[in-house]
């Protein structure tokens, strides 16, 4: 299967293809740390989550199942739940157990 995205770039998939992004909560003086020292803990927090609305965006025009990790529990986010799939709490998750997370699904 082929199909083209809004950014002029072709991917081939099949179904054994799935999209996985990681994702830490927006939070004011946690993202963009060494960035923050230069332009300030705002001015980070805000190109985080330009980067987030981008990368929602892109991931969008992917037609595989899509698996959003966050770090910590959300209670709102602006990622639909009928195009992603996710899973909270990573950080109180072992590196080694992300692969039976994804096979849960």
């Amino acid at each position: 299967m082929s199909f083209e995205t809004d950014h002029d770039v072709s991917i081939n998939i099949d179904s054994r293809h799935g999209l996985i992004i990681f994702v830490r909560v927006p939070e004011l003086g946690k993202v963009k740390t060494r960035l923050a020292a230069d332009v300030g803990d705002y001015k980070a927090l805000a190109i985080y989550e330009a980067l987030l609305d981008h990368t929602r965006k892109v991931s969008l025009g992917v037609n595989v199942e899509r698996f959003l990790f966050y770090t910590t529990a959300v209670v709102e986010d602006n990622w639909n739940n009928n195009d992603f799939i996710k899973k909270f709490n990573l950080a109180k998750t072992s590196v080694l157990e992300w692969p039976m997370l994804l096979t849960n699904y």
